[in-house]
């Protein structure tokens, strides 16, 4: 019993300092420029992060985003073994593309560190994002929140490059905080579990991109409020 109470003493002793020590770790600011090898801009879509370099498991990094003069950084990297990456959008696949690493040691003082990249495997098309009231359809389902508005309602342009596929002129449906006890009308469901509604619901698009499920959308909808909802039939849009 008495060890047990010297214990815990002990450990309200050390804890200020634990916490004074863990408190005054100094945290520094990494910034630079990225530029693409080619065209001398900065690459699209692009961020540089800040990993623990531990040769194991690396927790979620310190990053910064690379704007339209190529600039970043990155603030409040703590001091020790880091790794710095540059990373971008890819076009073709829902995971980003590296396009440079160093491993450092991060001291005391700030850091400033220069990129050039190739940056050809970049997404290059501009992230837009549109608020209005959309109506269209709704099927929800296992691994599946998807959206197609009415063609009065698309928000399409010719820079999202999408082709005549008519599959990614979608959006994956999400949230916000007030919708997720949303109670959805009953309605049949088909051969795949899913059921589909016609909606009329006001709400953020953002794309092109890679959303949701594996990133199988182009585009996503953050949903404020639900104006309507009903069982889809096919001349809901006319």
């Amino acid at each position: 019993m008495i060890l047990r109470v010297l214990t815990i003493l002990a450990w309200f002793v050390a804890a200020p300092r634990l916490a004074s020590g863990q408190a005054g770790k100094p945290l520094v600011q990494i910034t630079g420029l990225v530029r693409d090898s080619a065209s001398g801009r900065a690459p699209t879509r692009t961020q540089v992060c800040a990993f623990a370099d531990t040769g194991g498991f690396r927790p979620y990094p310190h990053c910064g985003h690379v704007d339209s003069l190529g600039s970043y950084h990155i603030d409040s990297v703590e001091s020790g073994p880091r790794l710095l990456t540059v990373h971008c959008a890819s076009l073709r696949a829902p995971y980003d593309h590296q396009l440079g690493y160093e491993h450092l040691i991060v001291r005391q003082a700030n850091l400033h560190r220069d990129w050039i990249v190739r940056g050809e495997l970049c997404d290059p098309r501009p992230i837009r994002h549109i608020t209005a009231t959309f109506s269209g359809y709704y099927a929800r389902g296992f691994e599946r929140s998807s959206f197609v508005p009415c063609q009065s309602d698309s928000w399409l342009i010719a820079g999202d490059s999408l082709g005549t596929d008519a599959r990614k002129a979608r959006a994956w449906a999400s949230w916000s905080p007030t919708l997720s006890t949303y109670r959805w009308p009953s309605v049949p469901t088909d051969a795949f579990g899913m059921r589909s509604y016609f909606v009329r619901w006001r709400g953020t698009v953002t794309g092109p991109g890679h959303y949701g499920h594996l990133g199988g959308w182009v585009f996503e909808i953050s949903v404020h409020s639900v104006l309507e909802v009903r069982a889809a039939s096919g001349a809901d849009c006319q």
